[in-house]
């Protein structure tokens, strides 16, 4: 679960870094608006879920 934990940290990370550095969405996600945010969240939850059940 090491992996698992590492990969979904690396893309937050890259995530944050991109919504940082660029104005446009990533996937079409806008991470500077709090509904894109949550978007992701809820991704995150659902992913940690699989893994973990």
């Amino acid at each position: 679960f090491r992996a698992m934990y590492a990969v979904l940290m690396g893309g937050v990370y890259y995530l944050t870094l991109h919504s940082k550095m660029q104005e446009n969405p990533f996937c079409g996600i806008d991470l500077q608006q709090a509904s894109g945010q949550e978007e992701i969240k809820k991704a995150l939850k659902q992913f940690i879920e699989l893994a973990y059940t």
